[in-house]
């Protein structure tokens, strides 16, 4: 699995799991690392551990197995079966501004634009 850093700053990888690890290297914008685990909402790499709210997850995939659309098809994601806590997540890395109390209905509205 692969991890690829979108936001405008650097991320912090850290020591340990936790926002208090010390900080032992940094990641830049478009930067991506190779994944071992994920647990928690932190991801470990071989360099340290990264938040996984932070980052794209990406599957290896076998040479060939690529599946993909055609220009004008989109993807069809069942928001329903996800918690709303992974809801606010999703919403917040696509940079939607989500009401602080907003529930699963008004997260997934958003999410479908």
């Amino acid at each position: 699995m692969k991890a690829t850093y979108k936001r405008n700053n650097l991320l912090a990888v850290r020591e340990a799991p936790s926002k208090e690890a010390k900080i032992l290297d940094t990641m830049t914008p478009g930067e991506s690392a190779e994944v071992e685990s994920v647990s928690d909402g932190w991801c470990k790499t071989p360099d340290g551990y990264i938040m996984s709210s932070l980052v794209e997850l990406e599957e290896d995939e076998p040479a060939g197995s690529e599946d993909t659309m055609t220009p004008g098809e989109s993807a069809e994601v069942d928001y329903t079966a996800m918690k709303a806590a992974e809801l606010r997540e999703i919403a917040e890395e696509r940079g939607i501004k989500v009401p602080a109390r907003a529930s699963k209905p008004e997260l997934i509205a958003l999410l479908n634009g």
